[in-house]
């Protein structure tokens, strides 16, 4: 099982987060892996397929995509950041 981050105690989750997060959610081990471990990003026919499935279209899967990508690269750069720790212990 691969561990999320623990939710930071000053950031309000607001409802139309909700959305988003559970988009990642639903899409994140929607990816591919790397042999020797990496993660490459959630792919764009993914978050497509995504969007099609829910009649999410136009100017709205625009923001979803965007949004699905910049909660990706979050979640990417925590993993390195554990990486990177793991590797330094």
């Amino acid at each position: 099982m691969i561990p999320e981050p623990d939710p930071l105690d000053d950031v309000a989750e607001e409802q139309w987060h909700r959305f988003y997060l559970r988009a990642w959610r639903v899409l994140r081990f929607d990816r591919q892996y790397g042999a020797l471990g990496g993660e490459s990003p959630i792919s764009f026919m993914a978050i497509s397929e995504y969007g099609r499935r829910y009649r999410i279209e136009g100017e709205d899967f625009d923001l979803l995509l965007d949004m699905v990508a910049a909660l990706d690269r979050e979640w990417l750069d925590f993993v390195s950041e554990q990486n990177d720790k793991a590797k330094n212990q």
